[in-house]
């Protein structure tokens, strides 16, 4: 059984584009792909893939390893028999230090430990909660909205204030549109009423 922590680090290294300081071991790359792996597996051989990698390669057919030892070419590879996560390449990968993602953000950590960082990280871009109804600002760093929302009161306000007027301006169609149904059914009602007499 996988555990969450495990799909968080596949998650963000599937999502980012890491900085590691440190050289890579060659046993946390992928085989096909040649990047650290994301949820990998051991094939009979010994060589190991990214469970994508490998379903891709595989497509739904039994086939060899892309590896070039004798056992590589000699072992077939099935998907749901002879192919197995492998928890401790896992450990390892979710141990590699490696730098946020984010613009300026020079903090580092164990990938494992990465999302908490992520979650609130100070550069982590937001939109401004007033986006919806008109400003423009969309990618605005924790440690500057304070600052956007000092700058851009008077524009929000005026934002907020125009969006009211339009809303009360929709309303007003609203109850007119109904106030015209109405009339209307009682037109058709009274017509209905009047053949039904003759």
């Amino acid at each position: 059984m996988i555990n969450e922590t495990l799909e968080n680090v596949w998650i963000m290294l599937k999502e980012n584009d890491f900085q590691i300081d440190a050289p890579i071991k060659s046993e946390v790359m992928c085989t096909s792909c040649k990047k650290i792996m994301i949820k990998p597996c051991n094939v009979p051989c010994g060589c190991r893939y990214c469970y994508d990698c490998l379903t891709n390669y595989l497509n739904g057919e039994e086939k060899f390893c892309l590896g070039e030892t004798d056992e590589c070419k000699s072992l077939l590879i099935n998907i749901d028999r002879n192919v197995f996560i492998d928890q401790g390449i896992n450990r390892e990968i979710s141990k590699i230090v490696v730098k946020c993602p984010l613009e300026s953000c020079e903090f580092k950590s164990e990938l494992v430990k990465m999302t908490n960082h992520m979650r609130t990280c100070d550069r982590q871009p937001l939109k401004c909660p007033y986006c919806t109804i008109g400003c423009g600002k969309e990618n605005i760093g924790v440690d500057t909205m304070e600052l956007h929302f000092k700058q851009e009161n008077y524009c929000h306000a005026r934002l907020l204030m125009d969006f009211l007027d339009n809303w009360r301006n929709e309303i007003k169609l609203l109850k007119t549109d109904v106030v015209d149904l109405r009339e209307e059914n009682k037109r058709v009602k009274e017509q209905m009423e009047s053949q039904q007499v003759k």
